[in-house]
C-alpha cells in the first residue's frame, strides 16, 4: 500500500492463514479467492496415484462451469463420486464452494 496500490478488488492466493490475515488487514475491501492450482494440487495429493488423473479431470469440470447453479450441480456430482473413497477431497470441495 505504501507504493500506491489502490482499488484492489480481488486477491487470489493459496489458503495460508498468515497471508489471509495480512490481506484482511491491508486490503480490507478486496474479496479473496483460493487459487485453483493450489486446490488441484491438494486434490491430487489426497488421492492415490491411480485415481489422481480422474479426480483431477472431475475437479476441472467443476471449475469450467459457467455459473453458480452449474457449479453447485457439478460439485454435487463430484461429491457423489469422491466422498466414499476420498473424504479429504470432499472437504476441499465443500470448503471451495
Amino acid at each position: 500500500m505504501a507504493r500506491g496500490l489502490r482499488g484492489v478488488q480481488l486477491v487470489i492466493s493459496d489458503a495460508h492463514e498468515g497471508l489471509r490475515a495480512a490481506l484482511a488487514q491491508c486490503v480490507q475491501a478486496a474479496s479473496w479467492q483460493r487459487c485453483t492450482v493450489h486446490i488441484l494440487r491438494n486434490v491430487v495429493a489426497a488421492c492415490s496415484r491411480q485415481d489422481a488423473p480422474a479426480a483431477l479431470a472431475l475437479m476441472k469440470t467443476v471449475f469450467a462451469q459457467p455459473g453458480q447453479p452449474a457449479v453447485s450441480q457439478a460439485i454435487s456430482q463430484a461429491l457423489e463420486l469422491l466422498e466414499p473413497r476420498y473424504p479429504k477431497v470432499s472437504r476441499f470441495l465443500r470448503d471451495a464452494e
